[in-house]
């Protein structure tokens, strides 16, 4: 009976053995499973990705060449002058002149008066009025 017994308890143990091999064999076939599939679906977005690029360059080839560009009017460099311009709309900004005729007597564009106007009123805050002579 002893026979018997120590027979028994070693298949048992190598069942159990048996067992636990197959558990981490089928663990490891799931991380390899999870693993090629997340490696797959790498390999389909890139090629989704070529395919895209591909497409754009196909469609920007048989589009037709754009139309040349009608040559649009420069606006005027910017002056370096702007000390007499800035004199000059502080002589007329003191006269009470409009924004409007100091841009068309400066022959300045009107944002740029009103930019130079801008200026010398906050010139003007800043310097502090000359002592009053008796």
């Amino acid at each position: 009976m002893l026979i018997h017994d120590i027979t028994q308890s070693a298949l048992a143990a190598a069942v159990l053995a048996l067992g636990v091999v197959m558990l981490l064999e089928l663990r490891s076939l799931g991380r390899l499973r999870n693993t090629v599939s997340r490696d797959l679906s790498r390999v389909f977005e890139q090629l989704d990705l070529l395919r895209f690029d591909s497409q754009q360059l196909i469609e920007v080839q048989t589009v037709a060449p754009p139309a040349p560009a009608v040559a649009q009017p420069r606006p005027n460099p910017i002056r370096t002058d702007d000390a007499a311009d800035l004199a000059r709309v502080s002589r007329l900004a003191a006269e009470g002149v409009a924004v409007k005729e100091i841009a068309d007597r400066c022959h300045l564009p009107a944002g740029e008066a009103r930019l130079l106007l801008a200026l010398q009123n906050a010139q003007a805050r800043r310097t502090p009025d000359p002592p009053a002579q008796s």
